[in-house]
């Protein structure tokens, strides 16, 4: 489980340095799929992913080039971190087989808007 995870993370990490993809989008899936973990323990797990510094070689390389907007980025984070906390208190009061069903949405509608822009 833990060389499959590592994989799993390394395939992440490149997508997350070449698309600006990777917990929600790639991580939480496979690890339903491939790991077998229900969907509170993957997004769990996901964001235990994000705790060190995960996207900061990737966001130097970004800001190197002048491809990142810092000032942004912090407002965002402050943002994140409260909406991270309000959404993991939250999901104790969703049923596992409803919040995969939410995420499934919410990946869906992210496909057609980006497809369709």
């Amino acid at each position: 489980m833990i060389l499959l995870g590592i994989a799993i993370g390394i395939g992440a990490g490149l997508l997350s340095g070449l698309l600006g993809i990777a917990g929600g989008v790639v991580l939480v899936p496979l690890m339903v799929l491939l790991l077998h973990l229900d969907q509170k323990t993957a997004q769990g797990t996901s964001l235990a992913v994000l705790l060190p510094p995960t996207g900061l070689f990737a966001f130097l390389e970004y800001h190197r080039h002048g491809w990142a907007n810092l000032h942004l980025g912090l407002a965002m984070a402050i943002g994140v971190t409260l909406g991270a906390w309000a959404g993991a208190f939250l999901v104790q009061f969703i049923a596992i087989g409803m919040l995969r069903k939410m995420f499934a949405v919410a990946m869906v509608l992210i496909a057609i808007r980006i497809w369709f822009e």
